[in-house]
């Protein structure tokens, strides 16, 4: 299986290279409409996603259109990562294919300046090629992620994101992210997933989800700038324009009320942007399975995915990951 893999991800880069881009991102749209097929498991989770954010704004003909528009988008992120090098690695490529709005003149005046920052991001678009615009702008920038499970795929994104020094490793990597930032360089976290117990739950699309808090939580305790960057496609194959927004830390007050504040604002001002853009938005991951101790299932709104623990039972006890503590 790992030869298999490593062939698989061999193809990928030669293809990557020497095919067309327009030729590969329709490939990548074949693929992702396939597996969209193949998996009606899948299918129902992204159904009802779609069903918890929108209600009744759209039918279920519309959540289909949607939910394989989704599974294109996921596909086409491969594909336009192994183009990034070739297309967008050169400061004539990157100018042409790159569009760049919003708080950049900021971000560009913080690190100037000596400060460190953290930049949240999401599973919208193409968040891969929204950290190779950060780097393009001159902001150092390391992605704290999750080790993939296929190690061959693994090796070959590390290559494509500058290296093990442009990483953090998610598991354990708290520490090494504060260092980051007190050094003046600038982290990125993608803090749009179930966190679990691990997690506080504010609101996402009207439903409370378990978020994650440490962008906000290193953000407070070290009164660094915080940002969200969302990187979407624009006109012609990869192309894209990258947004940046500047969150106001130190209105938002101190210690845990200023976390949880932040961590809210972030989730609303992400759903805004997957409002405008439904179909490039990760809808397969079940966004609301963990609910908030006591819930029962029949409550109006419960995903069927979910998971639910009674008042009292030892897993209802959050654990709080917040450097502030």
């Amino acid at each position: 299986m790992r030869v298999l893999s490593t062939l698989g991800v061999g193809c990928l880069s030669l293809c990557c290279r020497i095919l067309p881009a327009r030729l590969l991102l329709w490939l990548a749209d074949r693929l992702g409409g396939l597996g969209w097929m193949l998996s009606p498991s899948r299918r129902a989770i992204v159904d009802e996603n779609l069903r918890i954010a929108f209600g009744d704004e759209h039918d279920p003909k519309e959540r289909k259109r949607l939910g394989r528009a989704a599974c294109r988008s996921l596909a086409r992120v491969v594909v336009e990562i192994g183009l990034a090098e070739r297309l967008l690695g050169t400061p004539a490529g990157a100018a042409k294919r790159l569009a760049f709005h919003g708080d950049w003149d900021q971000l560009e005046q913080d690190h100037a300046e000596g400060r460190g920052g953290v930049i949240v991001t999401a599973h919208l678009g193409n968040w891969e090629v929204g950290a190779f615009g950060v780097r393009h702008r001159g902001v150092p920038l390391r992605a704290m992620a999750r080790p993939l499970g296929n190690p061959a795929l693994e090796r070959w994104l590390e290559r494509r994101r500058g290296g093990a020094k442009h990483l953090i490793r998610k598991t354990g990597g708290l520490k090494d992210a504060l260092r980051t930032v007190k050094e003046g360089g600038w982290v990125a976290l993608l803090a749009d997933q179930n966190a679990g117990r691990h997690g506080i739950f504010v609101p996402f699309f009207g439903l409370e989800a378990s978020t994650f808090p440490t962008p906000a939580a290193i953000a407070v305790r070290l009164g660094a700038p915080l940002y969200l960057g969302i990187c979407l496609r624009g006109e012609g194959p990869a192309c894209f324009d990258i947004h940046l927004e500047r969150l106001d830390v130190a209105g938002a007050g101190e210690g845990d009320e200023a976390v949880k504040a932040l961590t809210s604002g972030l989730n609303g001002r992400l759903e805004a942007w997957v409002r405008r853009e439904p179909g490039q938005y990760n809808w397969v991951h079940r966004r609301w399975k963990t609910r908030p101790p006591g819930r029962d299932r029949s409550e109006p709104g419960q995903p069927s995915y979910a998971r639910l623990w009674p008042e009292g039972h030892p897993l209802t006890e959050a654990r709080k990951p917040s450097p502030l503590r």
